[in-house]
């Protein structure tokens, strides 16, 4: 019964499932208890009433492990975005609406964001120790939070039903503060479209998003009461995980200057309350 592909990551593929399903199949290599941890945040998530689809059983296909969840019709708002870019306000106004809903949900049982973000700090090989340590010094001093935060919310992971918005792609949930989710969500739009192919098609893309961005944020803040220097605070270490997470070396290169400026940021201001 397995369809077409649907989408590819970095971690998994989707394929379809006959007309109910989707299957969510994690690439080879992957660690073995991935798939089964996914199932189990995505289970608690919608459990809680969050707008998320079903699980609905482990499985495997091809010696690959995947979660099996149900179908939600609808296009995911990025490639809502490549077709109507006219819409860019207005569609951004909705994603910082579902955000902020999304924020004040309350899941028991979740990783605590704080500890998830430090040991993904302490795994990346490309920073220096010193960046390393700035990094989480600069956690340390951040609030740890008890709302539901999606760790990985951008408009690829929010598909438009009928019925209304759907999140996917659960498995980096956490507790912790909503304005280190938006600070996630801000790095994403900023620096993620570095991996497209330069050209005039990436400086339409990059203005396009600028657009989002900026609507995004100043939708979310008028709706939360959430200041932009909340999520400000947040940079540091919010860049310093992104590159735990394999990305393109033109990324790469410009996540490194950043957590690099950042630190001496940092460093300038403690210096000067001394």
């Amino acid at each position: 019964m397995q369809g077409p592909l649907f989408a590819r990551g970095a971690t998994a593929e989707v394929f379809a499932w006959g007309d109910r399903y989707v299957l969510k199949l994690f690439l080879a290599g992957r660690p073995p208890g991935q798939a089964r941890y996914e199932a189990s945040i995505g289970a608690l998530i919608h459990a809680a009433g969050v707008a998320a689809p079903a699980v609905v059983a482990l499985t495997e296909a091809g010696g690959r492990r995947g979660v099996m969840y149900e179908r939600v019709a609808g296009p995911s708002m990025d490639k809502l975005l490549e077709r109507e870019p006219w819409r860019a306000v207005p569609l951004a106004q909705r994603f910082a609406a579902t955000h902020a809903a999304l924020h004040r949900a309350g899941v028991p049982a979740l990783p605590a964001q704080r500890e998830l973000l430090s040991l993904r700090i302490r795994a990346v090989p490309l920073l220096p120790e010193r960046l390393k340590q700035a990094a989480l010094v600069a956690l340390e001093r951040l609030p740890a939070g008890a709302a539901l935060c999606h760790g990985d919310f951008h408009p690829g992971n929010l598909l438009l039903a009928s019925s209304g918005p759907v999140i996917i792609d659960w498995e980096n949930a956490t507790s912790g503060d909503p304005a280190a989710d938006v600070a996630r969500t801000l790095l994403l739009l900023r620096y993620a479209h570095l991996s497209q192919p330069a050209g005039v098609a990436r400086v339409a893309m990059r203005a396009g998003i600028g657009l989002f961005g900026a609507a995004y944020l100043r939708h979310y803040c008028r709706l939360t009461g959430v200041a932009p220097a909340q999520m400000a605070a947040w940079r540091l270490p919010v860049a310093a995980v992104r590159l735990s997470e394999g990305v393109g070396a033109e990324e790469q290169d410009a996540l490194l200057q950043l957590v690099a400026h950042l630190c001496e940021n940092d460093r300038r201001m403690a210096v000067n309350r001394v």
